[in-house]
């Protein structure tokens, strides 16, 4: 199990071995030559700077790894009263999504629902039966982590996007626990929700993964739909809507 003691000599080996595997691996694919590994090799002073920024490097990967899973950690102690352990779950960082959450599974979209506007809101309920809906796209059936943009409105490059669109060009986007997740997250560490809607023409909405499959036309959740005491529910759009200022939010699945 991992713990806070200091590492043992054999662990100590075992990441420079790792580190010197995969230096040789990258050395292998690039051009240097004899020579200039030989030289390499000589210079002591290049070698302790290359240890140094190896070890630099780790220790920010770390650090930074261990906020995000602190942070998050208690994210769901404090609003969803849940003592969960994310020591397992790794967060790699991924160019162009800075934002991280966990899944932790086991609650259904009312659920999640209820507990914010218990929070936040004035303890409404859903106005839309969330479980009509499927998500489509296939996600792990255990606890997963992913990243995400987490901008106030939706992906500028996928604004205009319908639901239909956003499926054929094969990118995941938010499934509606996803969502409720990153507002919750948003309302918790900024003070406020994601995305801005007073009514369906003039709004900034999040068009979400999770569709409902009906024999004269398909509907897709999205949000949110802010009430008058400040809580969050689920509107519902067309699957082939595509209006100009809204879209989805593309999600990175965090291979562990």
């Amino acid at each position: 199990m991992p713990n806070n003691t200091a590492p043992s000599g054999t662990q100590y080996l075992d990441f420079a071995s790792s580190v010197a595997n995969e230096t040789c691996h990258y050395l292998q694919e690039s051009n240097i030559t004899s020579k200039d590994l030989q030289d390499l090799i000589e210079d002591k002073e290049k070698i302790r700077s290359i240890a140094l920024k190896n070890a630099d490097d780790y220790l920010h990967l770390v650090s930074r790894e261990q906020i995000i899973r602190e942070t998050l950690q208690q994210f769901f102690l404090d609003v969803f009263e849940c003592a969960l352990d994310f020591s397992h779950i790794k967060f790699p960082e991924r160019k162009g999504f800075p934002m991280y959450m966990v899944n932790p599974g086991g609650f259904t979209v009312g659920h999640i629902l209820n507990v914010i506007n218990a929070k936040w809101g004035g303890g409404e309920t859903n106005i839309i039966n969330a479980a009509d809906y499927i998500t489509e796209q296939k996600r792990p059936k255990s606890v997963y982590a992913f990243a995400y943009v987490g901008e106030k409105f939706p992906d500028e490059k996928h604004l205009g996007k319908s639901y239909n669109q956003a499926i054929q060009s094969g990118f995941l986007f938010a499934s509606a626990e996803e969502y409720l997740y990153m507002q919750a997250f948003n309302k918790y560490r900024n003070g406020c929700w994601l995305d801005r809607i007073s009514n369906v023409n003039d709004a900034h909405w999040t068009k979400l993964s999770t569709c409902k499959r009906v024999t004269t036309k398909n509907y897709v959740l999205a949000g949110p739909l802010l009430f008058e005491s400040g809580g969050i529910s689920f509107l519902s759009c067309y699957a082939d809507s595509n209006d100009p200022e809204a879209g989805p939010r593309e999600i990175v699945l965090l291979k562990q």
